[in-house]
């Protein structure tokens, strides 16, 4: 199969003109790294990468799974220590740790074999918190539904509100990360507010800590995935500290929500990639592509740079 390298990076400072053509050019495997640059300021444009208009994730979400708390999964820490405080209506996470991976199982345990429908890991209404220490954080959450037993999994859908603090309710900070292989819904109802943001269905590799010998996040998804990363319309996310990032990786990214970005913001179809955050820079190194056929799908989105006053719009 071949697979198609689409990326959707949010400037125009080393513009890679959009692929036209036929689609066996569009499907062409890069099977080498390619890197692209994106500076962290000026307007936005599409680049390398494949629009569409079908709307992903028509799935019905299930139902919540208990009312007395309000994530939906119960928490593993793998990798640094914490703890979880839940209620029915706020989940409180505290990280003691610069790096800490916890691996989330969902309370909703049936697999894709006996439905479809998203896991509501998020309901409406409820809201998870992350704190941890005042100098900066990094917390990435794998969001581990059930496994049928062939390597498929359910999607999950957040519908309620991510904030992540220094300290204990202290500013806006750290940089928050969800993994889930079968796919990410980021609701119509959803807010995130966090210092910085990466939403993806491939797998990061940890060896050695989050970040590989030369800082790189390593993004290590399963090979032909369709997973999906998406984000409805009226959805916000908001990263407005100096030099935030927004990623959103995975074999297909659909993008109709509002992104607020005091940095990058850049949209990754791809299967494994490695990605590189240097003084406002995101150095993207593509090693395997996508073989959807969409790769980055754009539904009336709105971004906006906070470190600019100008707004740039585009609707399709």
């Amino acid at each position: 199969m071949t697979k198609a390298t689409n990326v959707h990076p949010t400037d125009d400072a080393t513009r890679q003109k959009a692929r036209s053509g036929d689609s066996a050019e569009l499907a062409r495997r890069f099977s080498s790294s390619w890197k692209l640059k994106l500076l962290a300021s000026g307007s936005l444009t599409a680049a390398a990468c494949l629009m569409a208009t079908n709307p992903a994730f028509a799935q019905t979400i299930a139902p919540r799974n208990t009312p007395n708390q309000a994530f939906q999964a119960t928490d593993n820490f793998v990798l640094g220590t914490g703890n979880v405080s839940i209620s029915s209506d706020v989940d409180t996470v505290t990280i003691n740790a610069a790096q800490t991976v916890i691996n989330w199982t969902t309370l909703d345990t049936a697999d894709i074999n006996a439905t479809q429908d998203l896991i509501n890991l998020l309901p409406q209404g409820t809201s998870l918190v992350f704190q941890g220490p005042v100098n900066g954080y990094t917390v990435l959450n794998r969001i581990l539904p059930t496994d049928n037993g062939s390597g498929q999994f359910r999607a999950v859908a957040m519908n309620g509100n991510v904030q992540s603090q220094l300290g204990v309710n202290g500013p806006i900070g750290g940089e928050v990360w969800f993994y889930s292989p079968g796919g990410i819904l980021v609701g119509s109802d959803a807010t995130f507010d966090v210092g910085s943001l990466i939403l993806t269905t491939n797998d990061i590799d940890t060896t050695g800590g989050l970040f590989g010998s030369n800082g790189e996040i390593r993004f290590r998804g399963a090979a032909d995935s369709l997973s999906a990363v998406t984000i409805q319309e009226n959805a916000d996310i908001i990263a407005d500290n100096d030099g935030s990032y927004v990623a959103l990786v995975a074999p297909r990214v659909t993008q109709g929500g509002e992104v607020r970005v005091n940095g990058s913001a850049a949209y990754v179809a791809a299967e494994q990639a490695d990605l590189t955050i240097n003084n406002g820079l995101f150095d993207i190194s593509i090693t395997l592509g996508t073989a959807d056929s969409v790769g980055v799908e754009r539904v009336g989105w709105f971004l906006r740079r906070t470190n600019h006053t100008m707004r740039h719009t585009e609707r399709r």
